[in-house]
């Protein structure tokens, strides 16, 4: 087999090249399970992830107060930059993951790619992110909730939906684990 240069980052001395053969490049990373990635996803899942990354919470209830101050023309011109901007990174992305498939998604690249301490800080950023877009999601159905309801709490709505949604995630944490 033929070496490859993969190009990794030196403090001292900038870009540097490091040899490595083919089949360490080409190794793709394996779970515990059936020894590689398990790739099931089909396209109507991949649709309605995109729909749900699409349409947050952010758009629904930001898009009225933004619409209303700075007008429609400057909202198109906001979208066209974040769009160009997100659609970059995820292109990024998708060749990072396509050239190194791993499990450990954005922390991962970040610790392969920067450094270990980046990943890990990156990894610490999305579970803040996570856990603080729960409480913002579960306030944000409550208010749309109030819209119709005025005379019902936020708080009773905001326990509705949480109750069924920490419920799955434990029903679905406590299924995947293998039978003892």
């Amino acid at each position: 087999m033929e070496a490859s240069q993969k190009p990794t980052f030196d403090q001292e001395e900038g870009v540097i090249g490091t040899t490595i053969t083919a089949d360490e490049a080409n190794q793709v990373p394996t779970n515990d399970q059936n020894g590689q990635l398990k790739r099931s996803l089909n396209s109507r899942q991949i649709n309605m992830f995109s729909i749900a990354g699409a349409i947050g919470t952010g758009l629904l209830i930001a898009t009225g107060s933004a619409l209303a101050n700075g007008g429609p023309g400057s909202m198109l011109i906001a979208f066209a930059i974040l769009g160009f901007i997100c659609y970059n990174v995820l292109v990024a992305y998708g060749e990072m993951a396509t050239a190194f498939p791993m499990d450990k998604g954005f922390s991962g690249y970040a610790a392969r790619f920067v450094d270990p301490a980046y990943g890990f800080a990156t990894g610490l950023n999305y579970f803040c992110k996570y856990a603080v877009l729960l409480a913002n999601n579960l306030t944000a159905s409550g208010l749309i909730m109030q819209y119709w309801l005025p005379h019902v709490n936020v708080g009773v709505w905001i326990v509705s939906f949480a109750v069924p949604i920490i419920c799955i995630n434990v029903s679905i944490d406590q299924l995947s684990k293998p039978n003892a």
